[in-house]
């Protein structure tokens, strides 16, 4: 059996590095107002669309 040491060589050995691209990742400042007693995002389309995701998976 390995030891501990050895396996965390192995799997840092193992781990395949990803370069990034440098640039950093911002999403939209949220903007909303409020109807009534419910607070409406006017700029949601716009951060989901960022973070490449559908509108359903935030609902």
């Amino acid at each position: 059996m390995e030891s501990y040491e050895e396996l965390l060589n192995r799997a840092y050995k193992d781990v395949k590095i990803i370069e990034g691209t440098g640039e950093r990742f911002e999403i939209p400042k949220v903007e909303g107002m409020f109807i009534g007693k419910k607070t409406a995002l006017t700029n949601f389309f716009q951060i989901a669309s960022k973070l490449r995701r559908d509108k359903d998976h935030f609902l």
